[in-house]
């Protein structure tokens, strides 16, 4: 029982070291974007994230997060039902859009959708 403490805190003493030899990055967000439509395409300028929240007058409707190297991107990435939000990360120089699946019945009621972009600087 001995020996594994001492293994243990062997360990411990190897993680700690390592620790400090970890390089340190620090990063900043830019200014919150605003604006974007659903069914566009954009491409990003930066490493971010991105945030949309959906929110449709009926249940059979969707929202999908398309995203690839591809100026049509065709990797569906977040699902989001009927109501509900999701934020994403995205690489710089990444193509991406929010495909709208709007049933017939909610097309008289416009749904509701934000969709931002947040660079890291």
């Amino acid at each position: 029982m001995k020996s594994i403490k001492y293994i243990g805190l062997f360990i411990s003493i190897m993680l700690l070291t390592e620790c400090e030899k970890a390089e340190v990055y620090e990063f900043k967000f830019g200014d919150v974007q605003t604006g974007f439509q659903v069914d566009s395409i954009y491409l990003t300028g930066s490493n971010g994230f991105l945030y949309v929240q959906f929110k449709a007058a009926n249940s059979s409707s969707y929202l999908r997060i398309l995203a690839d190297q591809n100026p049509k991107p065709s990797t569906e990435i977040a699902r989001i039902p009927w109501e509900g939000s999701v934020t994403l990360p995205l690489k710089k120089d990444i193509f991406w859009m929010a495909e709208s699946h709007v049933s017939i019945a909610s097309t008289l009621n416009i749904t509701d959708t934000l969709i931002t972009w947040t660079p890291i600087e």
